[in-house]
């Protein structure tokens, strides 16, 4: 049950204690209650208790109980009480209204709380409850090996001798194997020295497959003349003897059997060796064709490289890129009017040709700006925005410009009308191709950040369904 005693007062005073004191706990009313007979007042927790320990709920001063809150002079004189935190002795220093305290004491670091995990009854500071969770013994943790969970006091005990799932390493191969399976990892230990039942030499296992296959002298293998089945150390001089084994030719490198070599004049030779060449100036030609294609789809992906279109990695994230980064468009659920940028690739010192398709606020605009500008775009009716932005509207916004920047110029484009940007590292021009209407500035890097001075080709769309393409 809460309490708040007269002693956690700031300004403890008689007549404080008079006024403010419940006649059943003898100290501070908390959410006090008045019996409407004696006009006596209680906390409401406090009359709740009295009342479950007689037999009928009554006034503990007059026995006659007919409940009514409080009255308002007494829960202002409360509110405006100034008391120490219950747990002043545990370090808070705090000073709160009595209105804040109830609410503060339920949270208040210095309170003590009893630790969470089953067997440590230590009583600890709200404060220090993450520190004690770091050490506490009695805390489950998973084991790495078999992911159970282990007390803390007991994990590194489990982890180095306990677990049979704990890896430890074979002194062969020195991979690490669970200590379950470690015997029969011994046995099929691909290091392990075996005895080829055949020649009895010492073999590793890893290696006795392909002994047995290429090494073994001892092996039975049919000769690939004659089909003969001898043993490998045998073949050997078989091989050099049978006439059937077939040999190749030095000069024209065609197998040929032995028997059939002294017949192999240097007319078949010759003829054989025409026929090689013949193949061969085939394959070159057909392979000469091949890097002709492939040279010619290299320059094709580099032309496709270097085409202009919007970039899909500077711009706004609610910006759609399209048509292999032709078309550009705002699809939203709701209608926000700002200012989001996406850049134009591979331009400098290429004319832009740009078209909208749909314009639904006269603030979209074309131009150049800086980097910083695509991601968080800058007040751009205020000096040193770092940009030469064209809106629709005939509104230019040019950086180095006091008296043009904001101004309404004789120029401006509507849905359909082509526009013709052209930039480099002195000039910005703006055309549009259909009024004839053209403004052109020389840029100046005065008022740049020096550590981001390159330009950007960009759009500015505003609202839900603004749409663009790019015409070259």
């Amino acid at each position: 049950m809460q309490v708040l005693r007269f002693d956690q007062l700031v300004n403890r005073s008689p007549q404080i204690e008079e006024l403010c004191k419940c006649m059943i706990c003898l100290e501070i009313f908390i959410d006090p209650m008045c019996c409407e007979s004696c006009e006596n007042h209680f906390c409401q927790t406090c009359l709740t208790t009295w009342s479950q320990n007689q037999s009928a709920r009554s006034c503990p001063v007059c026995n006659k109980l007919k409940e009514k809150q409080g009255q308002r002079i007494l829960k202002n004189m409360l509110n405006d009480l100034d008391v120490y935190c219950c747990y002043k002795q545990n370090g808070c220093l705090g000073i709160l209204k009595y209105s804040e305290y109830f609410f503060h004491i339920k949270s208040c670091q210095f309170k003590q709380v009893k630790c969470e995990y089953e067997g440590c009854n230590l009583d600890i500071l709200l404060k220090d409850k993450n520190q004690h969770d770091n050490i506490c013994p009695f805390k489950l943790l998973q084991c790495k090996w078999c992911s159970q969970e282990i007390l803390r006091k007991q994990l590194e005990q489990h982890e180095l001798n306990e677990c049979l799932q704990r890896k430890v390493q074979c002194g062969k191969c020195s991979s690490e194997v669970p200590i379950l399976i470690m015997k029969n990892h011994i046995d099929t230990c691909p290091e392990n020295i075996y005895k080829c039942q055949l020649c009895l030499s010492d073999i590793k296992l890893k290696d006795l497959e392909l002994h047995d296959k290429n090494e073994c002298p001892q092996v039975i293998i049919k000769c690939s003349g004659c089909q003969e089945q001898l043993k490998r150390i045998l073949m050997i001089q078989h091989k050099q003897t049978c006439l059937l084994v077939e040999i190749e030719c030095e000069n024209c490198q065609q197998q040929i059997q032995r028997k059939d070599l002294k017949d192999h004049t240097i007319s078949k030779c010759f003829k054989t060796l025409k026929q090689i060449i013949s193949d061969q100036q085939r394959q070159i030609k057909g392979l000469y064709t091949f890097c002709e294609e492939l040279s010619q789809q290299v320059n094709l992906l580099s032309q496709l490289q270097q085409q202009i279109k919007f970039s899909k990695y500077l711009k706004h994230k609610d910006i759609d890129v399209i048509n292999n980064g032709k078309i550009v468009q705002l699809n939203l659920n709701e209608n926000k009017k700002f200012d989001r940028f996406i850049a134009i690739k591979n331009s400098k010192n290429k004319p832009i040709e740009i078209e909208f398709l749909y314009i639904s606020d006269f603030n979209v605009s074309v131009g150049i700006t800086q980097r910083q500008n695509i991601f968080n775009p800058k007040d751009f009716s205020k000096f040193n925005h770092q940009s030469y932005l064209f809106c629709a509207n005939g509104i230019v916004y040019i950086d180095d410009n006091k008296e043009e920047n904001g101004k309404k110029k004789n120029f401006g484009f509507v849905i359909g009308q082509k526009l013709e940007l052209l930039y480099n590292d002195q000039f910005v021009s703006i055309k549009n191709c259909t009024t004839q209407q053209y403004l052109k500035y020389n840029i100046s890097f005065q008022y740049f950040d020096k550590d981001d001075i390159e330009l950007y080709p960009v759009l500015c769309l505003r609202n839900n369904f603004d749409k663009a393409r790019i015409l070259n």
